[in-house]
């Protein structure tokens, strides 16, 4: 399965060792990608995931003879693919979307992008976190429970049924707000002569920003939408104005013509 691609692999990492025969490479990875395949994954992302952690993986294998291929397989797999905290699965999904796609994706509404997003991102969220592989073994079920928790929200450790819609959606909605918060920091900044009455981006108001440690009248004035908190670090580079709902940012200063 997959041999000419995997052979292509192989001649790209290998290096003789004493702990690592191409004998061997073969073997973890025909018993990982036939499991995986089995289980309706990709072919394309069994041999990604082949090629991001081909000695992590080996290793692991190398060093546990009697385990089943399939057990070893789907631990392996939910543990570099199934997140367990909030912060790692903002950081699967960032790698995930494009950055142009994250731009368009908060262009409209927090209920605007849940909708749209409930059979593309959503789904992928469902099929890859929430609906378990078909692996009888306590670790991968461990893993699934903690990320299901963390997607719903659960900080009680009981399981509470919901169904994968729901959570999906719920967690949809928390990472909108990681998207905003992401493009503030990290999509280029606008120059412009004065600040823009509306977003050029999505047409929103753009908000002053106001940075330093935010005092009571500060955080007064953010919750009532007058401006924006832009932190406490500042640079050359930190935007002047932003804009609240896709976080794009606004320098002021001279416009190259």
């Amino acid at each position: 399965m997959y041999t000419k691609n995997y052979e292509e692999f192989l001649d790209s990492i290998y290096k003789p060792s004493e702990y690592y025969s191409k004998v061997f490479f073969y073997r973890w990875y025909n018993a990982c990608g036939a499991f995986l395949s089995e289980q309706g994954i990709e072919e394309e992302e069994v041999i990604a995931f082949m090629r991001e952690h081909p000695i992590q993986i080996g290793r692991a294998w190398k060093y546990s003879p009697d385990l089943k291929p399939e057990i070893f397989a789907a631990r392996h797999w939910t543990r570099f693919t199934v997140p367990t905290t909030e912060e790692e699965a903002f950081k699967m999904l960032d790698e995930v979307v494009s950055l142009g796609q994250k731009d368009l994706a908060i262009q409209g509404t927090k209920k605007e992008f849940i909708t749209e997003e409930h059979f593309e991102l959503g789904m992928w969220i469902r099929n890859r976190w929430i609906y378990r592989i078909d692996c009888d073994d306590s670790i991968v079920q461990d893993r699934y429970d903690k990320c299901y928790e963390m997607l719903s929200g659960d900080n009680t450790g009981e399981m509470i049924f919901e169904h994968p819609d729901s959570v999906s959606s719920g967690f949809l909605s928390r990472y909108y707000d990681h998207l905003k918060e992401f493009l503030r920091t990290n999509a280029p900044a606008i120059y412009v002569k004065r600040k823009p009455i509306k977003c050029l981006n999505c047409g929103c108001k753009v908000l002053r920003i106001q940075y330093g440690y935010p005092g009571h009248e500060m955080r007064d004035a953010a919750e009532r939408g007058e401006i924006l908190l832009g932190g406490c670090c500042i640079s050359p580079d930190s935007p002047d104005y932003g804009c609240p709902n896709c976080g794009q940012g606004y320098i002021k200063g001279i416009i190259d013509q």
